[in-house]
């Protein structure tokens, strides 16, 4: 059967001919009003051409405008477009997927934040019994007299040009260029953290405390330390704590000043006998 192809709207105007057979299936012709024709077959209501043909809309571009007959059957509607997938981009996709993610109910909320505590206090006592440690205690206050620090101190204090703080209600140098604070030197990023970690919002002296042997757990240190092996300690905390030496014959991971491989022996062999100052 034959009819005639519309140009969709914003193409010229131009219409082509169709030669359809009765099988669906069948190869047909599109002739455009200029002459040029192209083979291809029907498939469904799709009209494919046939190997190294013109597409319609090759032949609509080309076409002269053309008069429509009175008698032409009505026209065909437009090939159809392959699909190439979703139009969406993968970042739309992510972010469809995430906004029609269920969201928890309160009890829901309430539950996690409840196992989350749980988790925070139970983590917080072990921090406390590593804390009774004598040789624990013996290397925070090494990593103290090496970073030359104390629970009050701020950035670039020192003990020619004091610089401390008073408010150990919350970390002292937040939005500073320099953050390293307290006893450990601890930073904002890193207090950051260990607040989350830990649920403490202070920077108290025992807060100092804790966070340090939370570091050392971090730094998978702790254990090396609870039975006293220095040597296994230093080379995991070295880059934590630039003013530690990594091991006897290397120096600051950091390639900063730090307190000599003998003096930090000699001084933690002596702390872990006596009681922390």
């Amino acid at each position: 059967m034959g009819g005639l192809f519309q140009a969709p709207r914003g193409s010229l105007p131009a219409t082509v001919r169709a030669d359809r057979a009765d099988d669906g299936d069948a190869f047909s012709a599109l002739t455009a009003s200029n002459g040029d024709t192209a083979r291809g077959r029907y498939i469904g209501s799709e009209w494919v051409p046939s190997g190294g043909a013109k597409t319609v809309l090759a032949m609509l571009a080309d076409a002269r405008p053309a008069d429509v007959r009175s008698d032409a059957a009505p026209p065909l509607p437009p090939p159809s477009l392959p699909s190439y997938g979703s139009a969406l981009t993968p970042l739309q996709i992510a972010q469809t997927k995430k906004t029609s993610a269920k969201q928890p109910t309160p009890e829901e909320i309430a539950v996690k934040e409840a196992k989350r505590t749980a988790q925070q206090t139970e983590l917080r006592k072990q921090l406390e019994d590593d804390l009774k440690n004598p040789n624990v205690q013996a290397f925070l206050s090494v990593v103290a007299e090496a970073e030359g620090a104390t629970y009050n101190s701020l950035p670039g204090d020192r003990h020619y040009r004091r610089k401390t703080f008073s408010d150990y209600s919350t970390f002292p140098s937040r939005g500073a260029k320099s953050t390293p604070s307290g006893r450990y030197q601890i930073r904002e990023r890193t207090y950051d953290g260990l607040r989350s970690q830990l649920g403490l919002n202070d920077f108290s002296p025992h807060t100092q405390d804790l966070m340090a042997a939370q570091l050392l757990r971090n730094r998978h240190a702790m254990d090396h330390l609870l039975s006293g092996n220095l040597d296994a300690v230093l080379p995991l905390v070295a880059p934590e704590w630039a003013a530690l030496p990594q091991s006897a014959i290397k120096g600051s991971y950091w390639e900063q000043p730090y307190l000599p491989y003998n003096k930090v022996r000699l001084l933690f062999e002596d702390l872990r006998t006596t009681d922390r100052p």
